[in-house]
């Protein structure tokens, strides 16, 4: 983070937070929201505009959300029920608690892009549905 600071600006709304992460030389490099958050987990948009290695992670942190189950940036634990939920029982037939989420928390919905004739092609995917369970969870 030292070789490439990022400025972040904030701006708070009744409803979100947004942010816009400035490199040094001036260029945005995302833009992020905040759409919904709790004492334990946020679910955070970000809007790519480069395409630096690790660049949502490392913007991630920075602000203070560092992404679930980032071995790098994060403290790399799977997310537990247990760790959630105050009253967690396992059920009679499980033996140890199954993470609900063990994998980097990080999914792009959307990609858009130009292919090689010109023509725009706008990509989406649904949220995975382990991030669908945690988010009811909360």
């Amino acid at each position: 983070m030292s070789e490439n600071p990022v400025y972040i600006l904030c701006i708070e709304t009744a409803n979100a937070v947004t942010s816009v992460a400035i490199s040094k030389d001036g260029h945005c490099i995302a833009l992020k929201e905040v759409l919904e958050s709790n004492k334990n987990f946020s679910l955070v948009s970000f809007q790519l505009h480069t395409g630096r290695t690790h660049q949502i992670r490392v913007h991630a942190k920075h602000i203070g959300h560092p992404l679930a189950c980032d071995p790098l940036y994060g403290d790399g634990k799977p997310v537990m029920l247990s760790a959630i939920k105050k009253k967690f029982k396992l059920s009679k037939h499980d033996e140890t608690e199954r993470p609900m989420i063990s994998r980097l928390a990080l999914h792009s919905y959307k990609l858009s892009f130009e292919d090689m004739h010109g023509t725009l092609m706008n990509l989406e995917a649904a949220m995975p549905k382990e991030f669908r369970a945690l988010m009811q969870q909360l």
